[in-house]
């Protein structure tokens, strides 16, 4: 019961701040706009038109991948300050956030027809179509 009380006491005296943090840069196009992309009937021009200028170019081996993207960005953290003698705190921070640009990646041939849409974190997904070497195994 006295350590309760003098816990109670302690953040009688303690700083307690809340940090939330929330913005977006870009804005994410409304799904109908993506609707008229069709792999296998687009073609660059028209995706350009659609959706403006690349922030991603790539090239692969049988074609190329482009992509569009938007940042967003949550982040809360909560920090406790409290005084254990007349010169020192002792602080307790916890923090959570994550960020990341998502975005759209159309996958094009070498004729640079549409091949395929895919939509999520552009990293990921980019990391997922780039090819690794293949060995080469000598007779």
């Amino acid at each position: 019961m006295r350590l309760a009380l003098a816990f109670c006491a302690l953040l009688g005296t303690a700083c307690v701040t809340v940090n939330v943090t929330r913005f977006a840069d870009e804005r994410e196009p409304e799904e109908d706009v993506l609707l008229p992309l069709v792999p296998g009937e687009s073609d660059l021009t028209q995706c350009l038109e659609i959706l403006g200028a690349p922030v991603v170019v790539e090239e692969l081996d049988d074609g190329a991948v482009l992509g569009w993207g938007w940042r967003r960005f949550q982040n809360m953290s909560v920090n406790v300050s409290v005084p254990v003698s007349s010169d020192a705190n002792a602080s307790v921070q916890y923090g959570r956030g994550g960020d990341g640009v998502e975005g759209i990646v159309l996958f094009f041939d070498a004729d640079w027809g549409l091949v395929e849409v895919k939509r999520g974190h552009l990293q990921e997904i980019l990391r997922s179509s780039r090819s690794r070497p293949n060995l080469i195994e000598e007779d």
